[in-house]
Formats: C-alpha cells, sequence, structure tokens
C-alpha cells in the first residue's frame, strides 16, 4: 500500500513537471513568433527610410565635393595672407629695432650735449649760488636791527595794552557786582510785596555780562596778561606764510619726482611723498595733531565723495569730445592701477596718501593762506596751488581733474567742513574712482 502511494505522488509530480514544461514551451514559441513579425516589420521600415534618405545623401556627397573645391582656393590665399602679414610683422621689428637704435644714438648726443653745457654753466651755476648767498646774508644782516627793534615794539604795546585793561576789567567786574547786588535786592522787594520772604533772586541775564565786557561775579574774568598770552597761543597754532612756501617747494620737487622717476616705483615714491608731506604737515602745525574721523565725519565724506564722483562721470565725456588726447590722457592714468596689486594700492590710498595730502593741503595750506589772505581768496589760493603741482605730469588731464577735484575740497573745508569728513571723501573717491568704478572707459595702452 505504502509503495503504491509513493508511486502515484511521483507519477502526479512528473504530470505536474511536463505540464508546466508545455505550458511554458507554448510560451516561449508565441513569444519568438512576436519578435520575429517585429523585427521583420522594423527590417521593412529601416528599408522604406534608406529608400527615402538616398538622394538626400547624395545631395550632401554633392554639396561636401563643391565646398571642398570652393574652399581650396581660399585656403590657397589665407595662407599666401599669413605669409605677408609674417613678412609684414618682421619689417615692423626691424623698424623697431631701427628706431630704438636711433633712439639711443640721440640719448647719446643728447647726454653729450648735456654734459658740456653741464661743464659751461657749472661755473656760472656756483657763481650765481655765492652772489645769492652773499646777498641772503646781507638782507640778513640789514633786517636783524629791524626784526628785533620790532619784536621789542610789539611786546612794549602788548604790556601796554595789558596794563590798560587791567582796570577796565576791574571796573567791569566792579559794575557786575553791583548789577547782580541791585538785582538781589530787586528780588526781595518783589518778595516782600507777594507775601514772600525767601524768594530767589532773579539770575542777572548773560548777555549783560558780555555788554560789560565781564563774566558774573562767581567766576572772575582772568587777568589781562593770562588772556594776552591765551590769544598768542592761539595765534601761534596757525601757520603762517613761510611754512606754507617751504611746504609748496617741497610739494614740487616731491611731485616731480615722483611723476617724473621711474614708472614701475611709482606706488613707492607717492607713498614716500605722502608720508613726507604728512608729516611737514604735523610737525608745522601740530594743532593737526588732534584730526580724528568721527561716525558723522563718514556721512559727510561719503556723500562729498559722491558729489565729486558725479561731476567727475559729467566731466569724463565733456574731456574726451573736447580734448583730443583725453583719452589716451587717461588711459595713462589708469595704467598705473596695473603696477601693484589692486589690494596694495588701495591700502596705500586709504592709510597714507589720502589722509597726507588732506593733512598737508587743506590743514596747513589753506589754513594758512585763509589766515593770510581770507576764507574764500585762501581757499581759492590753495586749489590753484594743488593743481598747479600738478603741472610737472606733463598730463593735461590730470591736471584738469586734480584742479577740480582740489576746489572741491577746498570749498567744503573753507565753508567749515571737518577736516576728519575730508580725509573720508579723499580716501572714498580715490577707491572708488581709480580701483573699482572708473567714470568712463580706460582701455588703452597696459603699461607704456
Amino acid at each position: 500500500m505504502g509503495r503504491t502511494v509513493g508511486r502515484g505522488s511521483r507519477l502526479f509530480r512528473d504530470m505536474t513537471r511536463r505540464r508546466r514544461a508545455r505550458k511554458l514551451a507554448r510560451t516561449s514559441a508565441s513569444a519568438a513568433a512576436a519578435l520575429v513579425d517585429e523585427t521583420l516589420r522594423l527590417r521593412a521600415e529601416v528599408e522604406a527610410l534608406a529608400a527615402r534618405l538616398g538622394p538626400a545623401l547624395e545631395d550632401a556627397r554633392n554639396a561636401v565635393s563643391d565646398a571642398e573645391g570652393w574652399l581650396r582656393p581660399v585656403v590657397g590665399d589665407a595662407r599666401q595672407a599669413s605669409s605677408e602679414v609674417r613678412q609684414a610683422v618682421g619689417d615692423a621689428r626691424q623698424a623697431v629695432g631701427d628706431a630704438r637704435q636711433a633712439v639711443g644714438e640721440v640719448r647719446r648726443a643728447a647726454m653729450a650735449r648735456a654734459g658740456a653745457a653741464g661743464e659751461r654753466l657749472g661755473p656760472a651755476i656756483q657763481e650765481a649760488r655765492e652772489e645769492a648767498s652773499r646777498r641772503a646774508g646781507a638782507a640778513a644782516e640789514r633786517l636783524a636791527p629791524a626784526l628785533h627793534d620790532a619784536r621789542d615794539e610789539t611786546r612794549r604795546r602788548v604790556i601796554e595794552a595789558g596794563g590798560r585793561l587791567d582796570p577796565l576789567l576791574a571796573d567791569a567786574s566792579h559794575l557786575a557786582e553791583r548789577a547782580t547786588r541791585l538785582a538781589e535786592r530787586a528780588g526781595r522787594g518783589r518778595g516782600a510785596a507777594g507775601g514772600v520772604d525767601d524768594a530767589p533772586a532773579p539770575a542777572v541775564p548773560r548777555a549783560r555780562f558780555r555788554r560789560l565786557g565781564s563774566p558774573p561775579a562767581s567766576s572772575r574774568v582772568p587777568a589781562a596778561a593770562t588772556a594776552v598770552s591765551d590769544a598768542a597761543a592761539v595765534l601761534n597754532e596757525t601757520p603762517g606764510l613761510a611754512p606754507v612756501a617751504v611746504g609748496l617747494a617741497a610739494a614740487q620737487a616731491c611731485f616731480a619726482a615722483t611723476f617724473r622717476g621711474p614708472r614701475d616705483r611709482f606706488w613707492d615714491s607717492m607713498t614716500l611723498t605722502g608720508l613726507a608731506l604728512g608729516g611737514y604737515a604735523l610737525l608745522a602745525r601740530p594743532a593737526l595733531r588732534s584730526t580724528r574721523i568721527r561716525p558723522a565725519h563718514v556721512a559727510l565724506g561719503a556723500a562729498s565723495a559722491a558729489v565729486l564722483y558725479g561731476t567727475f562721470a559729467v566731466g569724463d565725456r565733456v574731456a574726451r569730445r573736447i580734448v583730443p588726447s583725453g583719452s589716451q590722457d587717461i588711459a595713462e592714468i589708469y595704467a598705473l592701477r596695473d603696477l601693484r596689486p589692486r589690494g596694495e594700492i588701495a591700502l596705500r590710498l586709504v592709510t597714507v596718501i589720502g589722509p597726507a595730502e588732506e593733512l598737508f593741503w587743506r590743514g596747513l595750506v589753506q589754513g594758512g593762506l585763509m589766515t593770510r589772505y581770507g576764507r574764500w581768496r585762501g581757499a581759492a589760493l590753495a586749489a590753484a596751488a594743488y593743481g598747479g603741482v600738478h603741472v610737472v605730469t606733463g598730463n593735461f588731464t590730470l591736471f584738469g581733474a586734480a584742479g577740480i577735484a582740489g576746489a572741491h575740497w577746498c570749498a567744503l573745508y573753507a565753508a567749515g567742513v571737518p577736516l576728519g569728513a575730508l580725509v573720508v571723501s579723499h580716501q572714498l573717491w580715490d577707491v572708488w574712482i581709480f580701483l573699482v568704478q572708473p567714470t568712463g572707459d580706460v582701455g588703452g595702452p597696459a603699461n607704456p
């Protein structure tokens, strides 16, 4: 019985396997038939597409052959033109070499003539120096007694004025005390009339004391000698014409050395010029050492720089149209940006060059000229001096730009704008117009 059951189960399993195999064979046969049909259909489509593309391929082959026939003479002409260009470049290089040789000969001839002229003029220059020194010594000897007498006379008059002021100040102080007592009595009288025994006495107006020339009795007026000494100290803080003249001569020499010197050392020379002129301004006018940049100065300086930038944006277009060499001059100015990294140039402009120029040109030069010639006349003279030192550059556009910028800052300083705000304006304007956003196209020769 057990064997029969085992045989039956094996037969059942075999029948199941055969049934699955037949089913898989039928499925495979149908899939193969469908694949054959799809292959035949794709073959028919490919044959139809090849039949349609045959004329197009033939036309493409004909077009390629026509293009090759047309391009052969063009390529030949291009090769011939390239050889001619090479020959022209060789001729140009030879011409440049000849020009350099000619320039060298001219330079040697000029140096020889300059040496000969120097030899001929040497004795005359030495004699002129000796004569100038002799005349200066004689003039100093003649002026020494007069200067001594003038100092003595000034000192005597100051002492006499102080002696005359002492009684006047004492009388004014006495009158102020009497006015204070009268005011106290009047206050007590009004208090008694109103039924108030301890009414405070009204204070005497400060304007009354200013008319009397004396402060209130609680703060006595200083003696005349102290007032005179304070006035003398204030006057000594204002630079005279002699430091201004010396500074202008030094500025002329420094700018000539900077713009006429080696071009690759321009920024080193400009930085040294700023240090020299700024240091001289701080030495000649010690009051400039207290110059500080406050938060309000930053906003005022930024507004001033924006106005000046707008002025230059308009003037740039006018200069390019009116002055034939304006574009070339502007390109020569902006070519200085390529001598050093932009970050280093910005650091030099912000930390040394901009602040030093404001301390020197506005703080020292314009301060001295306004003291001597008045506010606006001194400002005009300072602006003319600032633009005048740029004549040595030989760049007419730079000379005009310096004159406009100098007039802008000098007018603001004369109008009462603080020096700290002008320093900020100079710094922002230098960096913005020179490194960040020029007013126009600065394309041109990079480094002549």
